[in-house]
């Protein structure tokens, strides 16, 4: 048995609605929306404030992963590499942000790249984190 609980972030990742539930009862919280600007992956003042607000989620957690995501509009093998690293920079950089704040929990870090698009119509949107935070044994 699994419960997931999600947090809904709006486009500058400042948290929209969290479940009721509390949080020692969830196996996992999946968050998204942490976004980066263009070709960047430096956190935004906004996403700084939002990272500090999970903190308190992350207590007793066992597992925090963190994927990088890029714009999924590439045309060239060469760009898809670009994006995957850049991918893995963005999922670092929000892993590292974590750790300045005493995050101490084992961070597992992927970079998926440009898969997963949140818009097709929109690609500022696809480039963010997501992380999922897991409790579970």
């Amino acid at each position: 048995v699994s419960s997931t609980q999600y947090l809904a972030l709006d486009d500058k990742c400042h948290l929209l609605v969290k479940s009721k539930k509390p949080i020692k009862s969830l196996s996992s919280a999946r968050i998204s929306g942490f976004l980066f600007g263009y070709d960047s992956y430096v956190l935004t003042d906004h996403a700084k404030k939002s990272l500090r607000g999970l903190v308190p989620f992350i207590s007793g957690a066992k597992t925090i992963t963190i994927t990088g995501y890029t714009q999924t509009n590439l045309h060239s093998a060469q760009s898809r590499r670009a994006n995957l690293i850049l991918a893995k920079h963005r999922a670092q950089v929000t892993a590292a942000f974590l750790r300045s704040l005493g995050v101490k929990v084992r961070i597992v870090l992927v970079a998926a790249g440009p898969v997963n698009p949140v818009s097709t119509t929109h690609q500022a949107r696809n480039r963010r984190v997501n992380i999922l935070i897991s409790y579970g044994k």
